[in-house]
């Protein structure tokens, strides 16, 4: 019995940081997501955690993956990223010929 193979879908959570801030680059089965938050810049005191940040992480991937395929999204301060696998990797159905 053969396991399907999904894409891989990646969340990672970005408070503050906009998808004109954010970016998303795959390069030798690594993927890298880097973004940035301003600050927010009010006359008056602000309670919470205001200040400008970076973020950046990099995930090593495994092999087959369609890198022209990739998309990401963002949404309320979540990135998605869809790695879709290469057809050459997925199942497939051999039909059994009678000899």
């Amino acid at each position: 019995c053969a396991l399907p193979i999904y894409d891989i879908v990646m969340l990672a959570d970005l408070p503050g940081c906009r998808s004109d801030n954010c970016t998303v680059q795959f390069q030798n089965d690594t993927l890298t997501v880097r973004g940035k938050r301003a600050g927010i810049a009010t006359g008056e005191p602000v309670f919470g955690d205001t200040r400008p940040m970076e973020y950046e992480r990099s995930v090593l991937l495994p092999k087959g993956l369609e890198a022209e395929r990739i998309q990401a999204t963002m949404k309320n301060g979540v990135l998605t990223v869809t790695l879709p696998k290469s057809a050459a990797i997925k199942p497939r159905t051999v039909k059994v010929a009678q000899a």
